[in-house]
């Protein structure tokens, strides 16, 4: 078995409980995600099967699309519902009209600085491993790309205003410390009391699997219908295809050549097909000359000199 799965997480658990699931309920041991939610968030948490697990760090990559509720003058340890409280404050003087100033001017890229409830690494440790500790060490920021942040609901309140926001965003952004980055643009604090992922890349909330419904169709063995192909996971990556003995030697390790290089460059990933054939590996662009594309391996999903995928 090998391919694609829309989950919508449930809010409770953990991105690897639900991994934990889908391997005991079909039977599959090499089954990984792309993008970790928080056991308090829920949505979209796309799952790769068999040979496609090769695909979780450019499946990953894609753009992220979160609904959220923000509860002002609320701080917690962890930036969100499931923590301890630190600090309360009145924040009734916000207005609607703060919160849209302020969103628009955290839209593009900005530095920012991952909480301590995440999965970073700090000298080998997860930093949620650390706090659990009542240990904090200094963060790095990181660049990240806030394409859309639009207020969908405001809700007024004498003491903790609520704001629903809507984001769109790169990798590595962390919706929380977003949300604390907003209060603190208001002069308050912030938690996160509601986090709902509802895109990744062109994979839609609206179309996800509960876990409930892949139980039944594991039983049922209608798997098949809902899982989608390998490449789907890396749709957003240009696509090149080789003739077969070029796809042969890319597979094998070598570079292989294209036809068309038009609006590529040095260094670009694509996914690679057999001319009018299947999908079978991620390449990275070598060089462009004379309108030929030098491709190199740098995923190879299948061995095409062997029937099986890797």
């Amino acid at each position: 078995m090998t391919g694609v799965l829309n989950i919508n997480k449930p809010r409770g658990i953990t991105s690897h409980d639900v991994v934990a699931r889908v391997r005991k309920m079909l039977g599959e041991k090499r089954v990984g995600h792309a993008g970790t939610l928080d056991p308090a968030a829920q949505g979209v948490l796309l799952l790769l099967l068999g040979p496609a697990t090769r695909l979780a760090e450019f499946a990953a990559e894609r753009e992220k699309e979160y609904l959220f509720r923000v509860v002002f003058g609320l701080e917690t340890d962890t930036l969100d519902s499931e923590g301890q409280v630190l600090r309360q404050e009145l924040a009734g003087g916000i207005s609607e009209d703060d919160v849209r100033q302020v969103l628009a001017s955290l839209e593009g890229e900005i530095e920012m600085i991952p909480p301590m409830f995440s999965a970073v690494r700090h000298e080998g440790r997860k930093l949620y491993e650390l706090a659990r500790q009542g240990i904090t060490v200094e963060r790095k920021p990181r660049l990240v790309l806030v394409e859309k942040l639009r207020l969908e609901e405001f809700l007024r309140d004498d003491a903790h205003p609520e704001a629903v926001i809507r984001t769109v965003c790169s990798k590595g952004t962390y919706v929380r410390s977003l949300a604390q980055m907003i209060a603190e643009r208001l002069g308050t604090v912030g938690t996160v009391s509601e986090l709902v992922r509802t895109r990744v890349g062109s994979f839609r909330l609206e179309d996800a699997l509960a876990l409930e419904e892949l139980e039944q169709r594991a039983k049922e063995g209608t798997v098949h219908e809902v899982l989608l192909p390998s490449d789907s996971a890396v749709a957003h990556l240009p696509r090149v295809e080789l003739d077969p003995a070029h796809a042969l030697a890319l597979s094998s390790g070598q570079e292989g050549v294209a036809g068309d290089g038009e609006g590529l460059e040095r260094g670009a990933l694509v996914r690679v097909y057999v001319r009018g054939g299947e999908f079978f590996a991620i390449g990275t662009v070598v060089s462009v000359k004379r309108g030929e594309l030098f491709v190199a391996p740098k995923k190879v999903l299948r061995d095409l000199r062997h029937k099986n995928p890797i």
